[in-house]
C-alpha cells in the first residue's frame, strides 16, 4: 500500500507540474509563433489546425524528468551511468524530433530533416545506447519461454528496435489525442510488467511519463491547443523501446506495438502498391488513420477506435507475458 501511495504521489506531482509547464509553455510558443505547418496534400479538415503550437513533446519530457529527479532525490539514486541508461534514449531521440520540428517551423514546410540524415542519427544514437548498456544488459532474449543468445547480433536487434519503434510511433501521431492515448495504453501495460518484475525504478519512470502525457492530453484533445510534434512522438517511441529492452521482453514489442505495426505497414503497402501499379493507391492516404478520415469518419471516432485496438493488443501482450515469460 505504501509503495502504491508513492507511485500515486509521484504521478500527481508530475501531472500538476507538467500542467503548469503547459500553461506557460503554450503562451510562450504562441508568442514565438512556433506553429504547425499542415501539408496541403493532407485531409482538408486539418487545414484549420495550421499554426497550432508545437514542441509539446519537449514539455512532456521536462515534466517526466522533474518527476523522476524528484523520486531520485528522495531515494538517493544518483548513479549517473544508470540514470543515463534510463533517460539517454529519450534525450537523444527528442533531439532528432526537435531539430525536425524546428526546421519545419523555420522554413514553413513539412520537410524537416532529410530521411537519410534522420536515419543516420537514429542508427548512431542506437549504437551509443548499446555501448552504454554493456554493463547492464545480457545478449539473451526470451522468445516463448526459449532463451536465445543473440551474441554479436544483439546490437543489430537494438538498432532495429529503436529505428522501427521511434519511426512507427511517429506515424501514429496525426490526429488530436491519437499518439498520446496509444502511448499511455502501451506504457500502462509496461507498468504492469515492471511491477510484476519488481523493477521499482522503471515503474516510477513509467508512472511519471504517463502523468506527463496525461497532462498533455488535457491540451491535446480535439481541438488541440498544442501538438507534441516529432520531438514528443520519437521520445515516446524511444522510451517504449528502452523499457522493452531493460525488461528483457524485446519480442513482446511486436504484440504490444500492434497499432504501430499496422500504421507502419499501411505506409509500406501503399508505397509498394503505388510502384507495382504505376501510380494507383490502395489507401486514400497513409498512414491508415488518414484513410478512414478521408472516408468521412469523424476524427474522434477514429482516435477511439485505435485506442481500443491498441488496448486489445496490450491485453494479448500481457497474457503472452504471463504465460511465456
Amino acid at each position: 500500500m505504501i509503495i502504491m501511495n508513492d507511485y500515486l504521489r509521484y504521478f500527481v506531482y508530475t501531472f500538476l507540474f507538467t500542467i503548469t509547464l503547459f500553461i506557460f509553455g503554450i503562451t510562450l510558443i504562441k508568442k514565438r509563433k512556433y506553429g504547425q505547418y499542415v501539408r496541403k496534400l493532407g485531409p482538408k479538415s486539418h487545414f484549420g489546425k495550421e499554426g497550432t503550437p508545437i514542441f509539446g513533446g519537449i514539455i512532456i519530457v521536462l515534466g517526466a524528468l522533474f518527476g523522476f529527479v524528484f523520486y531520485c532525490s528522495e531515494n538517493d539514486i544518483f548513479q549517473f551511468r544508470y540514470l543515463l541508461l534510463l533517460f539517454l534514449p529519450i534525450f537523444l531521440y527528442v533531439l532528432i524530433g526537435f531539430i525536425d520540428d524546428f526546421l519545419k517551423v523555420k522554413y514553413h514546410n513539412n520537410d524537416g530533416l532529410s530521411i537519410k540524415l534522420k536515419l543516420f542519427l537514429q542508427v548512431i544514437f542506437s549504437i551509443v545506447y548499446y555501448l552504454l548498456s554493456l554493463e547492464y544488459l545480457t545478449t539473451d532474449v526470451i522468445f516463448l519461454k526459449y532463451r536465445i543468445n543473440f551474441g554479436h547480433f544483439y546490437p543489430l536487434l537494438i538498432l532495429l528496435m529503436f529505428v522501427s519503434s521511434t519511426n512507427a510511433f511517429n506515424f501514429c501521431d496525426g490526429m488530436d489525442g491519437l499518439a498520446s492515448g496509444i502511448g499511455i495504453i502501451m506504457l500502462s501495460s509496461l507498468l504492469l510488467i515492471s511491477l510484476n518484475e519488481e523493477k521499482r525504478d522503471l515503474s516510477i519512470l513509467i508512472i511519471v511519463y504517463i502523468g506527463a502525457i496525461l497532462a498533455f492530453i488535457c491540451y491535446n484533445y480535439q481541438p488541440a491547443k498544442i501538438f507534441m510534434g516529432d520531438s514528443g512522438s520519437m521520445a515516446i517511441g524511444a522510451l517504449i523501446c528502452n523499457l522493452c529492452i531493460l525488461l528483457k521482453i524485446e519480442f513482446l514489442l511486436l504484440i504490444i506495438g500492434g497499432v504501430m505495426i499496422i500504421e507502419t505497414s499501411s505506409i509500406i503497402i501503399q508505397v509498394l502498391y503505388f510502384k507495382i501499379t504505376r501510380g494507383r493507391r490502395l489507401f486514400l492516404m497513409a498512414p491508415i488513420h488518414h484513410h478512414f478520415e478521408l472516408k468521412g469518419y469523424k476524427e474522434n471516432n477514429i482516435v477511439y477506435f485505435f485506442w481500443l485496438l491498441e488496448l486489445i493488443f496490450v491485453i494479448i501482450g500481457y497474457i503472452v507475458y504471463l504465460k511465456y515469460y
